[in-house]
């Protein structure tokens, strides 16, 4: 039962990290009356019950938070791009140098 017990609490740990009302909500709810019910012979069904409802809140959790990392904001420059993916731009020295040589000589 200690097992079960575990579980509850990281279903209630997800779901507060969803909604800080978790304990008052239908899943919640739903999920304590299935695990208070059941009896010695049918602890290991709701052990995967409660395995499958915190692997889909921990799922559901990350996606959005990769969904609001990546979502699109409007255009974004190179640098702001290259920063998102972890890379880094090298400094533009052939813009630099075009414009030096540029405006020291005119061209006919």
């Amino acid at each position: 039962m200690s097992e079960t017990l575990r579980l509850c609490r990281l279903v209630l740990r997800e779901l507060q990290k969803i909604d800080s009302q978790a304990r008052t909500g239908q899943f919640w709810s739903y999920v304590r009356a299935e695990v208070t019910k059941s009896t010695a012979d049918d602890v290991t069904p709701k052990q995967r019950l409660l395995k499958t409802c915190v692997s889909y809140l921990e799922s559901s959790r990350q996606h959005r938070e990769i969904v609001f990392q990546y979502q699109g904001r409007g255009e974004r420059s190179v640098k702001d791009t290259a920063n998102l993916v972890g890379l880094k731009v090298p400094p533009n020295t052939l813009k630099e140098d075009f414009l030096k040589n540029s405006s020291g000589t005119a061209r006919s």
